[in-house]
């Protein structure tokens, strides 16, 4: 019990260094570090003690890790809520802002942002001074035309704090789709629409759209049915009122493509199908905690190669419904399924690091079906924490608590998960000082980062449960998945600057499986899938 005494909760013990960088890490991902390289201290510690340290660790630990979880979620659920209502002021026609009484603003939306652009700063401190004897407004002259700004006191705010308020020239952009969602407007009745709360008459519609002022008429008494009006200044406020007029869409990106589903009984299988119908089937396995978008997004190798790559989201990933076993069997399962489905007598299978894993299943499964065996950054069987060497430090420390700490395992990657979900491109921010420079010029790509994103977020977009499935079973024994020597063709790609999963994984498998290829790639790291896509895609089409 060594090493329990080390941790007992005395004011100079490890253990409430750690237990305060656990809270700490809700209120700032810049705590993540300090915390990763104490847990993996206290890992190696625990290297050589017995399972009676880790049962006592993981009862000290476990309380703080699930406490510091529900703070963090409520704490994302609030600035969600912060967020949201400023996003739907942002897109307001209404031009507002909050400031104090030294006129000092503290925050705007964008039409107040513009409009205070345009107003010295010794006016607008005039306004908030004179409102203490009555609301004062101030015309101000912009490009766009001229706007009236006043300033009111709104006591549910607080002491000191004074609202600013605009009714600008801007017009209203009313949002199409959300005016066919509830109105059921015709495309014809949306211009007209829009035509009337620009101010435009019906003969100015008519003009603008091309038409004769008799079918305007015609549209704009259907419009007024449909809205409920029966004078057209009511139907502009019943538009600009709705939230129609609020106009978000330019505020959603482009949703990523919709899975294709295969149902399974009470479950769903998710995946994508990339590249010519006719090509040599291909099955891409991908990443952990990936999903469907985990591939190039590039398709034309594809199509220069004749090659079919299908995609499937493991279970409780993306689209793809959680199951309760967590079982590599199962997920080379449901490939055979999709195969089936897909009429895949045989095909070739690429795994991209944890993917590499289930691709051994999948040919163990289906020994007669699967060609070859395509392996990118994968990883070797791991046994201990011998095996992390060379990692960097949070995908060392996810790996070595499931290993070593396996009940502690889910609150602390919910943190972590937790934080990715809510600040997607501080993950680029911290891997991209570790990438060597052909992975660093690839991922700083605006499309391939954007892509890249996107399918993370696709990931665990449904939950956290998939990505601790993963973890699991990319932590198992798995040994006995391997592909007996000789009986396929299998072949290694790995960058030999890879610090996420370094290449004595891929040197191990080699010694493993003698009948291995493995193709080092000098320059590359753990991202060489997307600066070598082509090069892996030719190597496996010229192999018939």
């Amino acid at each position: 019990m060594d090493v329990i005494a080390r941790f007992k909760t005395d004011d100079s013990s490890p253990a409430l260094e750690i237990i305060d960088h656990v809270y700490g890490v809700v209120d700032s991902g810049q705590i993540w570090p300090q915390l990763t390289a104490q847990l993996l201290d206290l890992l190696e510690t625990l290297d050589a003690a017995s399972p009676i340290d880790d049962h006592s660790l993981v009862a000290l630990l476990e309380p703080h890790l699930l406490r510091a979880l529900r703070l963090q979620q409520n704490q994302f659920a609030q600035n969600g809520l912060i967020e949201l209502q400023e996003s739907l002021l942002d897109k307001h026609h209404l031009a507002i802002a909050v400031c104090d009484e030294a006129g000092k603003v503290h925050w705007a939306n964008r039409g107040m942002q513009e409009c205070l652009a345009n107003l010295p700063g010794q006016t607008l401190r005039a306004m908030v001074a004179a409102r203490t004897v009555r609301p004062m407004a101030q015309r101000v002259q912009m490009p766009e035309g001229e706007f009236t700004l006043l300033a009111l006191n709104i006591p549910s705010l607080g002491p000191g704090r004074v609202v600013l308020l605009a009714s600008t020239t801007y017009a209203v952009r009313l949002d199409p789709v959300a005016l066919k969602s509830l109105f059921q407007l015709t495309d014809a009745e949306i211009r007209v629409a829009q035509g009337l709360v620009e101010g435009h008459a019906p003969e100015g519609i008519a003009e603008q759209g091309g038409t004769s002022v008799h079918t305007v008429r015609t549209q704009l008494k259907q419009l007024l049915g449909k809205l409920g009006a029966n004078r057209q200044s009511e139907a502009v406020a019943r538009l600009v009122t709705s939230p129609a007029g609020l106009a978000m869409q330019d505020a959603v990106d482009a949703p990523p493509t919709p899975p294709l589903l295969l149902r399974m009984g009470n479950r769903d299988l998710a995946f994508a199908d990339y590249g010519p119908r006719s090509g040599r089937p291909v099955i891409f396995l991908h990443c952990w905690g990936g999903s469907r978008l985990h591939v190039p997004a590039d398709v034309q190798p594809l199509y220069s190669h004749g090659l079919r790559v299908v995609v499937p989201e493991r279970p409780g990933l993306g689209y793809s419904s959680m199951t309760a076993e967590d079982s590599l069997d199962v997920c080379a399962a449901d490939v055979e399924r999709l195969a089936d489905h897909l009429g895949f007598t045989s095909f070739d299978v690429i795994g991209h690091t944890m993917g590499s894993i289930v691709a051994c299943a999948v040919a163990r499964r289906m020994p007669q079906r699967v060609r070859s065996i395509t392996l990118v950054s994968p990883l070797s069987p791991l046994r201990g924490l011998s095996d992390l060497h060379g990692m960097l430090p949070v995908a060392k420390l996810l790996a070595g608590i499931s290993l070593r700490l396996p009940a502690a395992a889910p609150a602390l990657l919910k943190l972590l998960i937790g934080r990715v979900r809510r600040e997607p491109a501080v993950y680029f921010e911290n891997i991209l000082p570790h990438l060597p420079p052909a992975d660093a010029a690839v991922m700083s790509q605006p499309r391939v980062r954007a892509r890249y994103l996107t399918a993370v977020a696709e990931s665990i977009a449904h939950g956290d449960d998939g990505v601790l499935k993963d973890l699991r079973l990319q932590t198992c024994r798995w040994e006995h998945l391997l592909p007996v020597p000789g009986t396929l063709p299998v072949v290694l790609w790995h960058g030999e600057q890879d610090r996420h999963v370094p290449i004595l994984h891929s040197e191990r498998l080699l010694a493993l499986l003698p009948q291995a290829t493995l193709h080092r790639v000098a320059d590359a790291g753990h991202y060489l899938l997307y600066h070598s896509w082509d090069r892996i895609l030719a190597h496996l089409a010229a192999a018939r």
